[in-house]
């Protein structure tokens, strides 16, 4: 709750959404108060209303907080929804100072850029509202929204539309709106989903609705439920989805067949993956293929995994590890956080040669070639992630070895820091324990400037950030759904010391000109400004992995500090407007998690649940609204594999 003092002062940075009742509002940022972070006529200002009562959004409930993490389930459903309801207009509190001051005096371009920032802040929070409302709908979903555009301003009352031309396209938040739903529903009580049921949500739609990217995500959380079984979706529904020609739909159905149809080996539905998966069967080059056929392509693969699951499938295997050793003559793309066209496909192959032989015995000749790939700079990231999650806590030396942390500078300078991530992640799930970081990493720099040329202080920061933010994923994925206090704490312990931590950006002095920021980093830096967040947000997310369900007020706590840190980087005229979606929705991701289906779920560990968190989570946050070659724009919602329900008390 906001204090008194606080309203006296502005606090510069919240953006309020209403639920429908101007009683009640929803912040759609941390608050900062003191200095505006921009200097000028416009600044940000917030007061309370109503009753003086503030919720905030995406922790969502501070009554939650109050009891100690426990859900008020007398607490009106419409009221705990109030900040992750996306379709409402966004309302902006402005201050504007001068002569003649009013919401009027900003100009058009002022307008669409603050509410640019605001619309893909709130398009983000359909991730969270997915899992936190996770099967608590008993109805048909006849109340399906859009994600809002506009804004409206509290004192003047007049509303804005951002511009379609301009503005940042809503396909993909649609998407993410339409699974949202998908996920809340669930057959009436006493009732077995069939296909009447499932035809009559499908069939939902408004006059006015023309977002195919929304139905295809109601059928994916549908699917991702288990409701697209042969009997209930048959093949020639498939037919008819993918027949749309969108990408969004050939996804929904892709995953939502194979997550409905987990271990079956259905042959219309291998068929219909391996259709569009033609990388699997050598007939395409997809160095000169889109992005779409890509993201295509890493969905068919994992959908084959799924079906796949626990089959010991020798034809698959070996086929997926074609696909692997041959990757970079495959595929092609950026490799920014790992997650570039090349990593995504990569990723998708170890996750599904992982699904088939999970808790199997994996051949010798067949662990030899996955381990002879961890050789090659392509395909190392998809072998550790398949080692990983095939030797979960067996503590095999002759794995361990492989996944071994690097013991010198020159074996740290051998890979990317990012692929450094993987091998943390890797070795802490197969030793069942956080490994020792190297300890020439953030060494005496005195000493090290005698012996340089192998490595230098930037290299050593960001390998030290990716293998500590490494551990901490492996060490949630041994640990989902426990409750363990314990490693929680230590969690947040290395989230803690990754906030104290400064970019060599933020170290430069103010008047560094923008060419000499862009270059490269000076001697004696710290880590990138993008590794930092990238790793800070991949730690929270682990956080809220172990926490998941139970509501726990101090890691929601952290979710806070995390998101101002992230308010103060993003919500200024110089912010990285691409970026800020990917961003939020991560943060969001971790507060669904944090209050998993109300409560009454959690996660639970084993070789399915461990394969489908690891995807939901691999980083890869800073990403546009409509970029389509990340992995992760339909992978974040694979959470729902592992989900099972709480025991009652």
């Amino acid at each position: 709750m906001i204090s008194s003092e606080d309203i006296t002062r502005p606090l510069y940075g919240m953006l309020f959404a209403f639920a429908g009742d101007e009683n009640m509002a929803a912040c759609w940022g941390s608050a900062t108060s003191g200095v505006a972070p921009v200097e000028g006529p416009l600044r940000t200002a917030t007061k309370c209303r109503g009753d003086g009562s503030v919720m905030r959004v995406p922790s969502c409930c501070e009554a939650m907080q109050r009891s100690g993490g426990r859900l008020l389930e007398e607490r009106p459903m419409r009221v705990a929804l109030a900040g992750l309801c996306c379709h409402h207009p966004i309302v902006m509190q402005i201050e504007v100072k001068g002569d003649q001051a009013g919401d009027d005096q900003l100009t058009r371009e002022e307008q669409q850029f603050w509410l640019g920032l605001l619309i893909l802040e709130s398009a983000a929070s359909s991730i969270g509202r997915g899992a936190m409302t996770l099967d608590t709908q008993d109805r048909p979903l006849f109340n399906m929204e859009e994600v809002s555009t506009s804004g409206r301003y509290s004192s003047s009352r007049a509303t804005v539309t951002l511009s379609s031309s301009t503005g940042p396209s809503m396909d993909w938040p649609e998407f993410h709106n339409g699974v949202a739903f998908g996920l809340a529903v669930r057959p009436p009580r006493g009732r077995r989903p069939d296909r009447e049921w499932f035809i009559r949500n499908m069939r939902w739609k408004r006059t006015s609705d023309d977002s195919c990217f929304r139905r295809a995500g109601l059928l994916m959380g549908l699917g991702l439920h288990g409701y697209m079984t042969p009997d209930v979706f048959r093949p020639d529904d498939w037919l008819v989805e993918i027949g749309m020609g969108n990408c969004a739909s050939i996804c929904a159905v892709l995953l939502g067949v194979g997550a409905s149809n987990i271990g079956s080996r259905d042959l219309k539905a291998c068929r219909l993956c391996y259709l569009h998966t033609p990388a699997l069967a050598g007939q395409v080059d997809q160095s000169t293929g889109s992005s779409t056929q890509t993201l295509v392509q890493c969905c068919g693969v994992v959908a084959l995994g799924l079906l796949h699951y626990k089959s010991a499938h020798v034809t698959l295997a070996t086929t997926l590890l074609k696909n692997l050793r041959d990757l970079g003559s495959i595929t092609g793309g950026s490799d920014e956080c790992g997650v570039g066209l090349r990593p995504a496909y990569g990723v998708s192959l170890g996750v599904a040669f992982a699904l088939a032989y999970a808790d199997k015995p994996l051949p010798r000749n067949l662990e030899d070639e996955i381990m002879a790939c961890t050789k090659d700079i392509d395909s190392s990231v998809p072998a550790y992630v398949a080692l990983g999650l095939l030797y979960y806590g067996k503590a095999d030396s002759r794995v361990l070895e492989v996944l071994q942390l690097p013991r010198t500078r020159h074996q740290l300078c051998r890979r990317r820091p990012n692929c450094w991530f993987a091998v943390a992640v890797a070795h802490t799930m197969v030793q069942g324990e956080v490994p020792d970081l190297p300890s020439f990493v953030g060494g005496c720099r005195e000493k090290y400037r005698a012996t340089a040329g192998e490595s230098s202080p930037f290299v050593e920061a960001e390998a030290a950030l990716y293998m500590e933010a490494g551990c901490m994923l492996g060490l949630a994925l041994s640990n989902m759904g426990t409750d363990d206090l314990g490693v929680r704490d230590r969690i947040l312990a290395a989230l803690e010391r990754m906030l104290r931590v400064e970019s060599w950006q933020e170290g430069m002095p103010s008047v560094t000109s923008f060419g000499a920021i862009t270059s490269h980093p000076p001697d004696d830096c710290g880590p990138d400004s993008k590794t930092l967040l990238t790793c800070r947000l991949s730690v929270l997310l682990s956080a809220a992995t172990v926490m998941a369900g139970s509501g726990c007020p101090r890691v929601s706590a952290f979710i806070d500090r995390v998101r101002q840190k992230v308010f103060e980087s993003t919500h200024t005229p110089a912010a990285e407007f691409e970026f800020v979606y990917g961003i939020h929705q991560a943060l969001h991701l971790a507060t669904g998690l944090l209050h998993l289906g109300w409560g009454r779920c959690k996660l639970k560990n084993n070789a399915l649940g461990r394969a489908a968190v690891l995807l939901a989570l691999w980083p890869g946050y800073r990403h546009d609204v409509s970029d389509m070659k990340y992995h992760v724009q339909v992978f974040r919602h694979l959470y729902c594999l592992a989900v099972e329900k709480r025991a009652r008390p």
